[in-house]
């Protein structure tokens, strides 16, 4: 096979629809729903229930949450295989009335504008979409430093980075959120700027465009 040189590859990014994540009407109604009220930090993620999205840490963090902060909850959106170990898991650490498993949900969009802060705790990633949507919505970001995750957070701008397979640096980074709003405000106008300056719809576009008219110039120079 041949090889492939660096200066010939180039990478386009998955594209989010901006305009369909951001403020919601529902949302003190919706909060009202999951248990909350005004004072109720709500922190979610969106993940398959798979062993690589490492939701076992992200419960183990929540159980150290909880110790300094209980007006938190936790929202786990999706489902898969790993369902009913982490309930059983969440149960087991006492975190029945703390945090929620929702299933698979065709209202995320509403559901992230109810949000307070977003997590991702995988292992492995490329750039998912879920943290892309998320910042899209303009929420504080918590992620782990691997895969293309710190090709899209820059630690402490627009998100905050912490190492994989670590709940205690996980907790810690939520309880820093947690106690500070001005700072998740910060977080989260500053990723809705990056998404929207690299990832949304019409940027996208724009350079798949752009790399169409570079190869059809080239043909025609032949």
């Amino acid at each position: 096979s041949q090889n492939i040189l660096p200066d010939n590859i180039i990478f386009i990014p998955t594209a989010v629809d901006v305009e369909q994540f951001g403020a919601s009407n529902s949302r003190d109604q919706l909060r009202m729903q999951l248990g909350g009220d005004s004072s109720t930090i709500f922190i979610g993620t969106v993940a398959r229930l798979v062993k690589a999205k490492r939701l076992d840490y992200l419960l183990e963090a929540a159980k150290i949450v909880f110790a300094n902060a209980p007006q938190v909850r936790f929202l786990i959106i999706g489902d898969g295989p790993l369902h009913e170990e982490l309930e059983e898991m969440a149960k087991r650490l006492g975190l029945t009335k703390f945090v929620r498993f929702l299933g698979n949900r065709r209202d995320i969009p509403e559901l992230l504008a109810g949000l307070d802060i977003f997590i991702l705790s995988s292992e492995r990633e490329g750039i998912p979409v879920a943290l892309l949507e998320a910042m899209a919505t303009s929420l504080p970001i918590i992620a782990t430093c691997v895969g293309g995750i710190p090709q899209v957070i820059q630690n402490g701008k627009n998100g905050v980075l912490v190492p994989p397979h670590n709940p205690i640096a996980l907790a810690n980074a939520i309880n820093a959120l947690c106690e500070n709003s001005s700072t998740r405000e910060a977080i989260g106008i500053e990723g809705y700027r990056t998404v929207l300056a690299h990832y949304s719809t019409r940027v996208v576009v724009n350079q798949i465009a752009s790399l169409y008219d570079s190869l059809l110039s080239r043909k025609s120079e032949r």
